[in-house]
């Protein structure tokens, strides 16, 4: 239940600035969604949120990597 209710809430914060796709994708680890982002967005690579991280820091941060 809780897991549903903040996937509701990120939805609502990306629906609310598009911008946040890239780092909600790649905090949730999709790794699809963050590829199909930035094939369409080469420039996301170098975004950064309102707290001042870049896509790959988050990556980083919450060690997401492919197997």
């Amino acid at each position: 239940m809780k897991i549903a209710l903040e996937r509701a809430q990120v939805q609502a914060l990306v629906g609310a600035d598009p911008m946040l796709a890239i780092f909600a994708a790649v905090v949730a680890g999709d790794e699809t969604e963050s590829d199909a982002l930035l094939s369409a967005n080469r420039s996301l690579i170098s975004a950064i949120s309102p707290d001042g991280w870049t896509p790959l820091h988050l990556a980083a941060h919450f060690a997401l990597h492919s197997p």
